[in-house]
C-alpha cells in the first residue's frame, strides 16, 4: 500500500490524479482517506496543523494484477 499525507491542496490533487492513471496502484477511497489511527503524525503535519492547514490523506493499494511488482 501507499499512504500519502500532505497539507498542500494542489499536491494532494496531483497525487489523486496520478493514482487515477496508475497501472500499479488504485485509490482505496473515493478521494481522500479518513485518518488511520495507527499512523503517527510527522513534524511537518504538526507544523501544518499549527498553521491551520487542512491535512489530506490518501490511501492507495496495489492492483491485484501487479502483485509481483
Amino acid at each position: 500500500y501507499l499512504y500519502l499525507v500532505t497539507d498542500w491542496v494542489e499536491y494532494a490533487e496531483q497525487m489523486i490524479e496520478e493514482l487515477e492513471e496508475s497501472a500499479g496502484f488504485r485509490n482505496a477511497n473515493e478521494g481522500y482517506s479518513k485518518p488511520l489511527e495507527w499512523r503517527p503524525k510527522t513534524r511537518f503535519e504538526e507544523k501544518g496543523l499549527r498553521e491551520a492547514h487542512d491535512i489530506r490523506e490518501i490511501y492507495a493499494i496495489r492492483r491485484p494484477d501487479y502483485s509481483s511488482f
